[in-house]
């Protein structure tokens, strides 16, 4: 599940590509903010050092999550925070919201933990919030970037569908209602999409016999249609349940789609 919007983190955007989304972080409901195209725009070799800022927050719901009073003071200091490290080239490539904490990532081109210290003391000091420093030793450039804050291929799917869920429902959508809805995939070779299609067929998917072609880039497009609401925790499941059988037989899922329902 996906919160979609146009998010970024004052004072030291690399990319205006972010996303925040719903996961799980040791064990526990998560909330994750991330820069989708950081790396895209910086040498990640050239800032090896990485450093969390571990926040615990005053007034956690039952999820572990934060009320939105306490939201508007933490993402205020974070602004401050982020314009005074610029000045350092500390980049900040995401955050993590989880069972009372707020862990702020940061990469930097050398040691700079003694800044770090200085300035959230400076910066939380002020609404009196206990942090701590936490030093990451990482086997590979940017492993906690890559591993934990990026989003898998589940979870880029969940932001699709919540993108695409919400412009239906700007359109008046019923997404309660059932409908025909339409899966895009593509596969290496005919064997593999042929049981893969075997499969999903007992599931009650049907696939358009006039969709099965060879594209420009070597993939055979298959189209596979099936009736289901559009409530993101059916879609999500449903997306998910075909995105594992596709890898089964080395195919790409690619998304879906529908018709608006009022």
């Amino acid at each position: 599940m996906l919160l979609k919007g146009n998010f970024s983190v004052e004072g030291l955007n690399v990319s205006e590509n972010w996303e925040i989304y719903f996961s799980e972080f040791e064990g526990h409901a998560a909330t994750i903010l991330v820069d989708m195209e950081v790396t895209e725009e910086i040498e990640v070799k050239e800032f090896p050092i990485a450093m969390v800022v571990r926040l615990s927050y005053k007034n956690p719901d039952i999820n572990g999550f934060l009320y939105f009073e306490e939201a508007q003071i933490l993402d205020e200091l974070e602004a401050q925070l982020n314009e005074k490290l610029e000045k350092h080239s500390i980049i900040t490539p995401g955050r993590i919201t989880s069972n009372g904490v707020r862990e702020y990532v940061f990469y930097a081109q050398q040691n700079v933990v003694d800044v770090l210290i200085s300035n959230c003391d400076e910066v939380f000091g002020q609404k009196e919030y206990a942090f701590e420093i936490i030093e990451l030793q990482e086997e590979e450039p940017w492993e906690f970037y890559f591993n934990v804050l990026y989003p898998n291929q589940y979870e880029q799917q969940y932001i699709g569908n919540q993108w695409l869920t919400g412009q239906l429902e700007e359109h008046g959508d019923r997404a309660e209602v059932p409908r025909e809805i339409t899966h895009i995939l593509y596969f290496k070779d005919t064997k593999g999409m042929k049981k893969f299609l075997k499969a999903v067929k007992k599931e009650g998917f049907s696939p358009d016999m006039d969709s099965l072609e060879l594209n420009e880039d070597g993939y055979y497009t298959c189209l596979i249609n099936h009736t289901e609401a559009v409530e993101l925790p059916i879609i999500n499941s449903v997306t998910d349940y075909l995105i594992t059988i596709a890898e089964k037989y080395e195919g790409i899922y690619d998304g879906w789609e529908t018709s608006v329902i009022k």
